[in-house]
C-alpha cells in the first residue's frame, strides 16, 4: 500500500495528473487506483479516476468514480457538475437536470450553473424552459456570452424584445469581453434582431 503522508500523497497525485494528460492512461489508471485504496476517505483519486475513463471513452465508469467522489462531498459543485455532465452524455438527461438544479439551489446567482441546465434542455428539445432559464442567467451576468448565442440559436429575440435593450447596453459597458461582443454582435445578425443592428455601439473589446 502506498504511503498516505499529505506530501507524498500529493506528490503521487501529480504524478497520476501527469500521466494522463500525457495520455499514459494504463499507468495513470493504475497508480491512481492505488492512491484510492491507500486513502479511501480522499475525493481526489475518485474524481481523477473518472477523468482519466472519460478520456478513455468509457463514460459509465466515470460515472461511477464520481458517484463515489459525490458519496465522499455530496455539495461539491465540481464533483457534481462533472457528474451532471457524464450523465447528460450517458443519456440520462432527467438525473443531469436534478443535479443542475441541485447546484442552482446552493447557488442561485451563479448564472453557470443556470447555463449548463439550459444546454441540456435545449438538447431534450425543451426550448421554452431553457429560454426562461438564459434570460435569468442574462439578468444575473448581463455580460456573459452563452445566453445570448444560446437564445439565438434557439431563435427566441425578437423585434422589440426586452433583451434587445440589455443588448444595447452592455455592448456599451467597456467591461465587456470581446468573446461576449462577439456572441452579441452575432445575435444581432439574425433576423429577429436586425431592425436593431444600428444601436450596437462600441467597437473593440
Amino acid at each position: 500500500m502506498l504511503p498516505t503522508h499529505p506530501a507524498r500523497f500529493s506528490e503521487l497525485f501529480s504524478k497520476t495528473q501527469a500521466l494522463e494528460k500525457a495520455g499514459r492512461l494504463e499507468e495513470a489508471r493504475t497508480l491512481c487506483r492505488k492512491l484510492r485504496d491507500a486513502a479511501p476517505k480522499r475525493v481526489e483519486p475518485h474524481f481523477q479516476l473518472a477523468r482519466i475513463e472519460r478520456r478513455a471513452g468509457d463514460i459509465a465508469a466515470a460515472i461511477s468514480h464520481l458517484r463515489d467522489a459525490r458519496a465522499l462531498k455530496p455539495e461539491e459543485p465540481a464533483i457534481l457538475s462533472a457528474l451532471a455532465d457524464m450523465l447528460s452524455a450517458h443519456g440520462d438527461d432527467e438525473e443531469a437536470l436534478e443535479i443542475h438544479d441541485i447546484l442552482i439551489r446552493n447557488a442561485p446567482r451563479d448564472a453557470r450553473y443556470l447555463i449548463d441546465k439550459a444546454l441540456v434542455l435545449q438538447r431534450m428539445g425543451a426550448f421554452e424552459e431553457a429560454d426562461t432559464i438564459l434570460r435569468k442567467a442574462q439578468a444575473l451576468d448581463p455580460l456573459r456570452g452563452e445566453p445570448y448565442r444560446m437564445l439565438t440559436a434557439n431563435r427566441k429575440v425578437k423585434p422589440g424584445d426586452q433583451l434587445i435593450g440589455k443588448m444595447q447596453a452592455a455592448l456599451r459597458n467597456k467591461k465587456l469581453s470581446r468573446s461576449a461582443r462577439v456572441e452579441i454582435c452575432l445575435l444581432y445578425t439574425s433576423d429577429a434582431a436586425n431592425e436593431h443592428r444600428d444601436v450596437g455601439g462600441g467597437g473593440g473589446g
